[in-house]
C-alpha cells in the first residue's frame, strides 16, 4: 500500500466570485513523504437533465526516453513546440505489433484512434515553473479525445499558473472486450509512474504530480485515483517501481463514476481508501452526468478524504475551461485557489 498524502497544506484564500455555486469543502491535510529517494533538482451540447440546482454544504525515465519527439502544434498565428513522450516501449500492453499508432486531430480538435499511447510535455515559460506536474486526460466517452478543448488549452491555463502540464492520449476507442475503463487505466497509471520517476531530471517535485480529467477522463483520473495499490498490468521496468499514486486529482463533470445517469451507485471499479488523494470537483447541475460527482463526494467524504466539491447551476457537460453566459465559467479560478491553498503553486523548496 502507498501511504503517501499530499504533501502540500496551505492557508486557503479569499471568497470565490459571486456566482450560485455550493461548495462541499474539507480542509486540506498534509500527507506523509513520498517513498522514494528524492534527486537533486536540476538548476538550470448535452441534453439537459431534469435534474434542478443543488446547493449542498458541508464542513468538513530509467524510462529511457525510447522516443523523444518534438513537434509543432498550430493555434492561430502562433506555432508552440512541445515534445512528445511514447507511454509504453512497445505500445502498451496488449496491442498487436504493426498496429497504427493513432489518427491526426481533426478539424472538432479531437483524436479518434489512439493504440499507442503517449504524453505530450508543455511546459510552464522560462523561470515560471513552481515544481508541480499535472497529467490531463481528455474526455470523449472513451471513444474519441476532445484534446484540444480539454487537453492543450488546459494546459496552456496550467502552464501560466506555473505548472507544468501533461497532456495524455490514452487508448480509444473502447475495447469490446472486457472492462472498457483497463487500457486507458493502465496508460494512467504508468503515465503517472513515469511523470514522476523523470521529475527530479527536469526540476520538478516528485511528491507533486497530479491527474485532471474531464468527463470520461474524470472518470479515468478517479479510477487511478482509487486503483493505485496495484497495477492494471505485469511491471516491465524501472518506471512500475515508482508510485502511480497521484498526489491530488481535478475531476471536472466526471462521468461514469455511477453505473448510469439516474443511479446513485458507485461504479465497481471505484474503490475509494483514506489512501485516495485530495480531490477538486466541479459539475453543472444541468450536467446529465451530475450524480457521478455527488457520488464520488460521497465515497471521499466516508474515508475522510479531503474534497472540494462546486456544483454550479448551469454549463451543461463539455464546456472544457468555460461556456459563454453560464456559471460554470468559474471552475478554472475556484481550482487555481484550491490549489494554491494547498500550496501547489508555491515555487519549489531549496531542500
Amino acid at each position: 500500500m502507498d501511504g503517501r498524502r499530499s504533501p502540500a497544506d496551505g492557508r486557503r484564500s479569499s471568497a470565490p466570485p459571486r456566482a450560485s455555486v455550493a461548495a462541499i469543502v474539507t480542509p486540506p491535510r498534509r500527507c506523509s513523504p513520498h517513498k522514494m529517494p528524492r534527486m537533486p533538482r536540476n538548476p538550470n451540447g448535452q441534453k439537459r437533465s431534469q435534474l434542478p440546482p443543488v446547493a449542498v454544504l458541508f464542513s468538513s525515465f530509467a524510462f529511457a526516453c525510447f522516443l523523444s519527439v518534438p513537434i509543432q502544434h498550430c493555434r492561430g498565428d502562433e506555432v508552440e513546440a512541445r515534445t512528445v513522450l511514447p507511454v509504453w516501449p512497445d505500445g502498451g500492453p496488449g496491442v498487436p505489433a504493426g498496429v497504427a499508432e493513432q489518427s491526426p486531430l481533426n478539424e472538432k480538435g479531437h483524436v479518434t484512434r489512439v493504440t499507442h499511447p503517449t504524453l505530450t510535455l508543455m511546459e510552464p515559460p522560462e523561470g515560471k515553473a513552481n515544481g508541480t506536474s499535472v497529467i490531463i486526460c481528455p474526455g470523449g466517452g472513451y471513444h474519441i479525445l476532445a484534446i484540444e478543448k480539454e487537453g492543450y488549452a488546459v494546459g496552456r491555463w496550467l502552464n501560466s499558473h506555473g505548472v507544468t502540464a501533461w497532456v495524455l492520449r490514452y487508448r480509444v476507442p473502447r475495447t469490446q472486450s472486457g472492462p472498457f475503463w483497463r487500457p486507458p487505466l493502465q496508460d494512467a497509471q504508468r503515465a503517472v509512474s513515469m511523470v514522476r520517476h523523470q521529475a527530479a531530471d527536469r526540476g520538478l517535485d516528485p511528491d507533486r504530480v497530479g491527474i485532471l480529467g474531464f468527463s470520461a477522463g474524470g472518470h479515468l483520473s478517479a479510477t487511478t485515483s482509487t486503483r493505485h495499490e496495484e497495477r492494471a498490468y505485469d511491471s516491465t521496468d524501472e518506471i512500475d517501481k515508482v508510485s502511480c499514486r497521484p498526489d491530488f486529482a481535478v475531476l471536472v463533470y466526471p462521468a461514469y463514476i455511477t453505473p448510469s445517469k439516474s443511479d446513485l451507485d458507485r461504479s465497481e471499479e471505484i474503490t475509494v481508501t483514506t489512501q485516495t488523494p485530495p480531490t477538486f470537483i466541479t459539475v453543472a447541475a444541468d450536467d446529465g452526468h451530475a450524480l457521478s460527482s455527488l457520488r464520488y463526494t460521497i465515497e471521499l467524504r466516508k474515508h475522510s478524504v479531503p474534497v472540494e466539491l462546486h456544483v454550479f447551476p448551469d454549463g451543461g457537460h463539455g464546456y472544457g475551461l468555460g461556456r459563454a453566459n453560464t456559471t460554470a465559467n468559474h471552475w478554472p479560478e475556484l481550482c487555481r485557489r484550491w490549489m494554491a491553498g494547498r500550496g501547489l503553486l508555491a515555487p519549489p523548496s531549496e531542500d
